[in-house]
């Protein structure tokens, strides 16, 4: 996802590469976090996917590490690496992105179906009360 909105790699390369690719580290470091802290308090069912989407943005940190060595050592002599390493980068980062969507995903659809079968668990239990007689109607 790093040099999508430039039009080519190679213009990607050629402009803000380390400046862009430090920014992209910080984030990953900041989803690493969040997911450490929401394994924390999930229950054990959640525990396998918090724990790939941890792993992943890690793996990608370092690959991201990595390229930024590359690009320090001599981005001339190293420009087809970084290249064939910012390729490897996006596709694995495009699958971190959506294990991150499928989880969050999955978890609004427990709050949603949660709701709704307290909804309707409410709903089925409510009386309802005749105005002239003062009972309930089911009693009538």
């Amino acid at each position: 996802m790093l040099f999508y909105n430039f039009g080519t790699l190679d213009e990607f390369i050629n402009n803000n590469l380390i400046e862009n690719i430090k920014q992209e580290k910080n984030k990953l470091e900041q989803i690493i976090s969040l997911y450490q802290n929401k394994k924390k308090l999930s229950s054990s069912n959640l525990l396998d996917d918090l724990d790939f989407i941890i792993i992943l943005a890690d793996s990608l940190k370092e690959e991201l590490t990595y390229i930024i060595s590359l690009h320090d050592k001599d981005l001339e002599d190293n420009y087809n690496e970084i290249k064939a390493e910012l390729i490897e980068y996006n596709k694995k980062s495009d699958e971190l992105f959506q294990k991150v969507l499928d989880f969050e995903s999955s978890k609004v659809e427990n709050i949603i179906d949660t709701l709704v079968s307290d909804f309707d668990y409410k709903d089925n239990n409510i009386l309802t009360i005749s105005e002239k007689t003062r009972k309930s109607i089911f009693a009538l």
